[in-house]
């Protein structure tokens, strides 16, 4: 029974809701490596399964329950309890959603019987309805809310209940397009994406899950990117390139000889490097367009400083931002600006790939959509040390005199890792981010 009433709690709650492996089942909780253990298949705790069932479906189904918001009730003793609301069309975070009330009740004594009068003065007048016992409802004397709760006992009561579950069941493969299959040594947003799709389609697959595709960083991670914001030029399709005839089919006609099985990030980087620089000096030529100049536009809060970082990083040799000239380390305006006209043409790439990642991505996302297939994803709580991202914003991290981390981000020694993870991402500055 205490079980059941934390479930309410938690899935009636402001935030995300975490259940562990085996909570609805009724498993017991231990340290590692016993808090893995082997799930009861067939002897789960149906009570307890039928509960998990009922909140988690009565949290999807209700908007108020998710995003609404949190009031808490003047109640005393074993007794705790809260309202969630939405009035006036908005949500706690200002999207539409339907108006609603949710009273949360719940005793915690384990032999006492509580009565609970409640004003909801300013809240409602209205009868609510009690979801976890058969819909049954429950009037209100003035706007006085009165309730006995048994032992153990909580109550959920709304004042609307017509709401629908607005995701609809569905299945889906997670797939890093990397992984693809081609003939440029890296999977890519061209051809064998769009068959992946017609295959998660053919199979009434409804998501395709990715990783970042930010640009790969140290150890060729998407989660150690130099952007937060920038797509990965790896995955821009030669073929498509082809097509739009920004590289001749003698360009790709002869490439490498690829591992069929792995990423050769070695070979392939210098190759596809060539043939970006390739497309870009046919770009170049056909003079201004407006739809790339929108592009730059439209993204300059980020692409500026993308472009720049990787410009001067290339003009160093690849060099970490923190080994750079100080000038350049610490964002000298002078610097800058002579780094800006030294450097324009390299900016003026940097740029030119970003727009032509997001075309290719943007086209294949609406190709996917349009089969019925949706794209969804992984953001990184961090950002990388030697990123754009912290270089241009350095006052919003956690930084010693000498531009370096503080303190990184990582996990304690367990189970898997005796020695604990050191993940090299400095750590947020929160009160500067606040101020």
């Amino acid at each position: 029974k205490r079980l059941k009433l934390l479930v309410l709690w938690q899935m009636t709650f402001p935030g995300t809701p975490c259940m562990y492996y085996g909570d609805e089942a009724g498993m017991e909780g231990y340290a590692d490596p016993f808090n893995r253990g082997t799930y009861p298949w067939g002897r789960e705790d149906r009570e307890l399964l039928v509960w998990y069932q009922k909140l988690t479906n009565l949290r999807q189904g209700y908007a108020v329950l998710r995003t609404g918001d949190w009031l808490p009730l003047a109640v005393e003793g074993d007794v705790y309890g809260y309202l969630r609301r939405i009035q006036h069309g908005r949500d706690a975070f200002g999207q539409t959603r339907p108006n609603n009330l949710a009273v949360v009740v719940i005793n915690r004594s384990t032999d006492k019987t509580n009565t609970v009068s409640l004003s909801l003065s300013g809240f409602s007048r209205d009868n609510l309805v009690d979801v976890l016992a058969d819909n049954q409802v429950i009037g209100l004397s003035g706007d006085k809310l009165e309730l006995a709760l048994p032992p153990l006992e909580g109550k959920l009561l709304l004042w609307r209940t017509e709401e629908k579950p607005s995701l609809a069941r569905g299945s889906g493969v997670l797939l890093q397009p990397t992984s693809l299959s081609g003939p440029f040594g890296i999977g890519d947003c061209g051809p064998g994406a769009y068959a992946f799709v017609d295959f998660l389609a053919r199979g009434k697959q409804k998501y395709w899950q990715i990783l970042p595709l930010n640009p790969a960083g140290y150890g060729d991670s998407p989660y150690q990117s130099v952007s937060a914001f920038a797509g990965d030029p790896l995955l821009i399709s030669p073929a498509l390139l082809v097509e739009e005839g920004l590289l001749a089919p003698a360009d790709i006609a002869d490439p490498p000889p690829f591992d069929p099985d792995t990423v050769m990030f070695a070979v392939v980087k210098p190759y596809k490097e060539r043939l970006l620089r390739t497309a870009f000096k046919s770009f170049q030529q056909r003079g201004k367009q407006t739809e790339y100049q929108a592009f730059v536009r439209e993204n300059g809060l980020w692409l500026e400083d993308y472009a720049l970082f990787m410009a001067v990083k290339t003009h160093f040799d690849g060099l970490p931002w923190s080994a750079w000239p100080v000038e350049a380390a610490t964002r000298d305006a002078a610097a800058l600006t002579g780094l800006r006209r030294l450097l324009a043409g390299e900016v003026a790439y940097y740029c030119f790939l970003q727009y032509i990642f997001f075309r290719q991505w943007r086209a294949l996302k609406r190709y996917a959509n349009g089969k019925g297939v949706k794209i969804i994803g992984d953001v990184p709580i961090f950002v990388a040390f030697d990123s754009c991202d912290v270089w241009a914003n350095q006052q919003l991290f956690q930084l010693d005199a000498r531009r370096r981390p503080r303190f990184v981000a990582g996990v304690p020694p367990d189970y898997f890792s005796a020695g604990g993870q050191l993940w090299g991402n400095p750590l947020y500055d929160w009160p500067a981010m606040a101020a």
